[in-house]
């Protein structure tokens, strides 16, 4: 059991699992529940069903949390590429 925010990210995931936004929500709870894993496989999952910057970044995030500093600067050149103006993911 996360939250009852994390809950209301799961239901909104169940009903809608190509919903950015609260994959995103999800994913830094479970990566701050120590779950890190977890949570990357969420926003995998989610962009298998939508490509969406966020959750690139969102992932990258988790990535490099987890020592994979590669695979998140792949993602974060993914975001940078399609948005140059992205700060988040030009500073990591």
């Amino acid at each position: 059991k996360l939250s009852g925010f994390g809950d209301a990210a799961g239901d909104a995931l169940h009903q809608a699992p190509a919903h950015a936004q609260a994959a995103c929500a999800l994913a830094a709870l479970l990566a701050g529940s120590g779950r890190p894993d977890d949570a990357i496989t969420l926003l995998r999952a989610t962009l298998a069903r939508v490509d969406d910057d966020g959750l690139r970044f969102n992932l990258g995030v988790a990535l490099e949390d987890r020592g994979d500093d590669e695979a998140a600067l792949r993602e974060y050149a993914t975001v940078l590429a399609r948005t140059p103006a992205h700060l988040a993911a030009r500073h990591n």
